[in-house]
């Protein structure tokens, strides 16, 4: 899955790195990295059950 189109309405100048602008942006861990796609991909199926 790709992206067809971006729309930036505003850049902050300057503008170094997106974790410069959050109080916090604190990094995921790979297992929840794993943890949210496999929750994902299992709502995924299950909606798809439903149909």
């Amino acid at each position: 899955m790709g992206v067809d189109e971006i729309i930036c309405a505003d850049t902050p100048e300057p503008f170094h790195a997106v974790g410069l602008w959050y109080e916090d942006f604190s990094q995921t861990t790979d297992e929840e990295v794993r943890e949210l796609l496999a929750r994902a991909a299992h709502e995924q199926s299950q909606a798809a059950h439903k149909d």
